[in-house]
């Protein structure tokens, strides 16, 4: 458990920083396909790829709340669409996926910047992740204890 909380805690210092939308590239493109999966235990995996990248975009699960896909799902091939990614994410464009802040198109907003904003740079993951940490310790301490006793 303890670990888990570091491992978490490290993820969310490491990821890049945005902000406010100044941090951020868009990128406009011609939709070409989508890939949305929900798997067993919460798992979730919404990507999608414009023409004219290599790579695939992806909808962090944490956001997934805030995403129309069914508007999105409406999408034709070749339509056009705008998203963001990190500035700091720029020269992975057309080597790995990236995560996504925000998919619009001239007739739609289907995962709107502001509202993803505020949920990626929410305090209550650290919250929920320090706790888990210090659960983690407890553990080990009482667990220790526990055996010297």
């Amino acid at each position: 458990v303890c670990i888990d909380g570091i491992a978490l805690l490290s993820i969310k210092f490491l990821r890049p920083t945005v902000k406010d939308k100044s941090q951020l590239k868009f990128i406009s493109g011609q939709f070409d396909s989508y890939k949305f999966t929900d798997g067993t235990k919460g798992y979730h995996n919404y990507v999608f790829w414009l023409k004219e990248y290599s790579n695939s975009f992806q909808i962090n699960a944490d956001f997934l709340s805030l995403f129309y896909s069914n508007d999105f799902k409406m999408l034709n091939y070749h339509d056009s669409i705008t998203i963001s990614i990190a500035k700091e994410d720029i020269n992975k464009l057309n080597k790995s996926n990236l995560f996504i802040f925000s998919i619009s198109s001239p007739k739609s907003n289907y995962l709107d910047l502001a509202d993803v904003i505020k949920k990626y740079n929410s305090k209550i993951d650290y919250y929920f992740f320090v706790g888990l940490f210090a659960l983690g310790l407890s553990f080990i301490y009482f667990g220790y204890k526990s055996k010297k006793e």
